[in-house]
């Protein structure tokens, strides 16, 4: 062979693999490899069901028990329906019927976190209990869900409240003199004495706000759902079971 077709000749092998290499790495970009929808690989707890709200996102809800009344446990900032899980099992056990909810945007539900729109996703908690067949509704809240429930509790005629830490303005959601001057259902207001904000708001609610109503203020500083299952918890729960007898009984 001629010295320059031996060059062409060796020059050809040495390109051969990185044209061979540029090809296959235009194939895979050119034809992707779809992507499939993984399954869940933990089972849904126990009564878990999905529900839309208002404007057509789907929520996340659980319930347990059954009865009349039902007992909405709305979460404070931040957490989700575990917070709740051991008080609501506990009411549930007592004849309640309890439902548990995550917000728009907080997985499992659905849609973007907007605190300014969770209004529209505990009214249609409300009305879920109630196509399940509740005459009475009572509202339980923390921390922002506390305020959430303050909220709603006169449009859902709610049959008493329950506000756990509750706070008066959070992610540009906020309650009015107005809107405590409506709350005239049964009132339990729970809250640490060293918790800040929460515990100053506390009073202003419960100040503000007409009768009946209730006040409990505890030593240390837990917040929200937190105070029925640490220090306080033996108390806390045997206050609220007391206040529901009384003002929402389970029969």
């Amino acid at each position: 062979m001629k010295p320059h077709l031996l060059r062409l000749a060796l020059i050809s092998m040495l390109l051969a693999p990185a044209i061979w290499l540029g090809g296959c790495g235009a194939t895979s970009a050119s034809r992707p490899t779809p992507t499939s929808i993984a399954s869940p690989t933990v089972p849904a707890p126990e009564g878990t069901f999905y529900f839309k709200a208002s404007d057509g996102v789907t929520l996340n809800g659980q319930i347990f028990g059954g009865g009349k009344t039902a007992l909405i446990f709305s979460n404070g900032f931040g957490t989700t329906t575990d917070s709740w899980r051991l008080v609501a099992e506990t009411l549930a056990g007592h004849g309640y019927m309890c439902l548990l909810y995550d917000y728009r945007g907080q997985s499992p539900s659905q849609g973007a976190n907007n605190p300014q729109l969770r209004g529209n996703d505990l009214r249609s908690a409300i009305a879920t209990t109630r196509a399940h067949g509740a005459t009475k509704v009572v509202l339980i809240g923390a921390d922002f869900g506390g305020m959430l429930s303050a909220k709603v509790a006169p449009e859902a005629d709610a049959t008493a409240i329950v506000l756990v830490s509750a706070i008066l303005s959070r992610a540009g959601v906020s309650l009015s003199d107005d809107e405590l001057h409506a709350l005239t259902m049964p009132k339990l207001l729970l809250v640490s004495e060293n918790d800040g904000a929460h515990a100053s708001d506390s009073r202003n609610i419960y100040d503000t706000s007409p009768q009946p109503k209730q006040l409990v203020v505890y030593p240390g500083r837990q917040r929200g759902a937190t105070l029925f299952v640490l220090d306080h918890k033996g108390d806390v729960m045997a206050r609220l079971m007391a206040f529901l007898d009384k003002y929402a009984p389970a029969r």
